[in-house]
């Protein structure tokens, strides 16, 4: 068997395992969903979006390109079989990615009042934003860090089990208790932000426990930060392009319909499942021919990746596109059913 058709077979295996878990995850965030917008009104379902759309973007940001420099980095040192310098760059990425952390936390806990009077209701926007911050370090260096390390470093079940599985789950089941204690909307906030701390504080356990990483100092620090701080600001260019039409929505008009974009919103993303799957996939299964220079396998593999993406993203476009209506009705109920049509537009959009 060549080298390329096991990596192809290495990667099906991984899809496989990494589908089985996109898939539950899918169906857990649903429910998820499901069960948000039947306890909140579609405002303040709107006005949680705009929050999480606010912190992620933070999160995003504190990782200063870390994480695009990881999938390109560890890759290649084991490649080329340099352990010392596989653990300097993830020892140098959650350092870095700490530190930022923190700083934006501060910064978004402190200007909540301001960012808050962009955006109506702006008084319960500002104490939710202020629940949110503390989530920003665990989210930026458990959840974007370590656990792209476990993916990096093959430990797909695990990887598999945190961010598809685990992550999920302890949402619901935080949120669940809180809004049954008659916490409402904050108690939403204070789900999302106490699920973010245990699954990062998770991902680093488990990620040490597999694989015994050492502290060690990281010599190819410049040319680290060459290749990820462009890479950096094509992530949050593509974060803000992904999350600008909720937040014009929100400072254009209210938060109603902010809530009915982002139900519409929120079915389209089905067709980054398989993507957000595969992908990641890639760079770890590529970056050892890329190292060796075998630039026709690099180039067949991606081809092959292409080819995958394609047909299930065509079969899952004709289903939204032939029942929208029963799928926002059974997933939010029928007062979205005004999304309809958003979602058959982003559907389309997202495709193409």
């Amino acid at each position: 068997m060549s080298d390329v058709q096991s990596s192809l077979n290495q990667m099906a295996r991984g899809a496989g395992i990494l589908l089985i878990g996109s898939v539950l995850a899918k169906v857990i965030n649903y429910v998820y969903r499901s069960y948000l917008a039947r306890n909140l009104s579609v405002s303040e379902y709107g006005l949680l979006e705009l929050c999480i759309m606010i912190i992620t973007i933070s999160a995003a940001l504190a990782t200063l390109g870390m994480e695009p420099g990881l999938y390109r980095y560890v890759p290649y040192y084991k490649g080329l079989e340099n352990k010392k310098k596989i653990e300097g760059a993830i020892y140098f990425s959650a350092k870095v990615t700490l530190i930022a952390s923190i700083i934006i936390s501060v910064i978004i806990y402190l200007s909540s009042n301001n960012i808050a009077k962009l955006f109506e209701n702006s008084a319960q926007m500002a104490i939710l934003l202020k629940i949110f911050s503390i989530s920003i370090p665990f989210l930026a260096v458990g959840n974007r860090i370590f656990l792209t390390c476990l993916l990096l470093f093959k430990n797909i079940k695990e990887y598999s089990f945190i961010f598809n599985i685990m992550q999920h789950l302890s949402r619901v089941l935080f949120t669940i208790i809180l809004i049954i204690a008659g916490f409402g909307l904050f108690g939403v906030s204070v789900a999302y932000s106490l699920n973010a701390i245990v699954i990062g504080m998770v991902a680093f356990y488990v990620f040490n426990s597999k694989n015994k990483i050492k502290k060690e100092e990281y010599e190819d620090k410049k040319e680290f930060l060459k290749y990820s701080i462009p890479l950096f600001l094509v992530t949050i260019i593509s974060y803000i392009n992904g999350w600008v039409d909720a937040f014009m929505v929100g400072y254009l008009l209210d938060n109603y319909n902010v809530g009915l974009y982002s139900a519409a919103f929120q079915l389209s993303q089905l067709l980054y499942l398989f993507p957000s799957m595969v992908l990641p996939l890639t760079m770890p299964i590529i970056g050892p021919h890329f190292a060796r220079k075998e630039y026709v396998s690099v180039d067949t593999i991606a081809k092959q990746v292409t080819k995958w993406i394609f047909a299930v993203n065509f079969f899952i476009l004709l289903i939204l596109l032939a029942y929208p209506g029963i799928i926002i009705r059974i997933i939010f109920g029928t007062k979205y059913f005004e999304s309809v049509t958003v979602l058959i537009i982003l559907s389309v959009s997202f495709f193409i």
